[in-house]
């Protein structure tokens, strides 16, 4: 049989556990947790703003997450248009008072031509896309003509994704500053407008990537998940990312 005195050591040791345990629990409910973004003050909304990158039925990568089939991005479309959203550029994200959605493309794939175009025109939808310069007129990518279409049809946007796509976190200043300063040059060029807007290359930043960034940009985009934002900065604007597994059912509760 158990001794007296394992007993008691085995009660004090459950009993401190307990204590623990209650401590952790009351920790926990004394600080209110922040409610998620969805609606605030005054029936206000808070756009939805949404991540892609490539519109194709053939994945270009490894990467599942990085296409869309045109079959899915229209049915989404279709619904955000049926269901009274508002679509605004990157440069325009606010508060509003209806629902609204901020759809925005990384890198500049040719089949942001090819196959979202022809959606935007059919549903008179406008997105953003965020360019990498260095990339214009490459294979697999928006030539300069194409560009210019869709910029003339007040459907798309054109910001900047940097010029080469580096990690921003991982480089000196003087290369933030370049790759900023220089993609910025190049939209001006081709489009006659300075863009506004950056999209940080695979949504890596840091305290001084966001500093400097607004400094040439009015808004810049992550690739954080609006679920674990509460207080937006306008350097830091979440996005939902976007993927081909999403019926559209997940995409309604998404956009919800």
């Amino acid at each position: 049989m158990f001794s007296r005195s394992w007993i008691l050591r085995c009660c004090r040791y459950s009993l401190r556990g307990v204590l623990a345990l209650t401590c952790l629990v009351l920790i926990f409910f004394a600080f209110p947790r922040p409610k998620p973004l969805t609606y605030v003050e005054k029936g206000k909304y808070i756009p939805k703003t949404l991540l892609y990158h490539s519109v194709n039925d053939n994945k270009y990568s490894q990467y599942d997450y990085l296409y869309v089939s045109p079959k899915n991005f229209e049915s989404q479309i279709k619904l955000l248009s049926e269901n009274g959203y508002s679509f605004l550029f990157a440069n325009e994200w606010r508060f509003t008072d209806t629902p609204s959605v901020i759809i925005t493309f990384d890198d500049g794939y040719e089949d942001n031509y090819t196959e979202v175009f022809p959606i935007l025109k059919k549903y008179e939808a406008r997105v953003t896309v965020f360019l990498i310069t260095d990339m214009i007129g490459k294979e697999n990518y928006l030539s300069s003509e194409q560009i210019i279409e869709m910029h003339r049809s007040g459907l798309v946007s054109f910001q900047s994704h940097t010029v080469y796509h580096n990690d921003l976190s991982s480089i000196s200043e003087s290369d933030i500053r370049y790759e900023f300063e220089e993609s910025a040059n190049s939209i001006e060029a081709l489009l006659g407008y300075r863009p506004s807007v950056v999209s940080y290359p695979t949504g890596k930043y840091n305290n001084k990537v966001s500093r400097i960034s607004g400094e040439y940009y009015t808004h810049g985009y992550t690739t954080d998940s609006p679920e674990y934002v509460y207080d937006y900065n306008s350097s830091l604007i979440p996005r939902l990312y976007i993927t081909n597994d999403y019926d559209i059912s997940d995409f309604a509760r998404l956009i919800r």
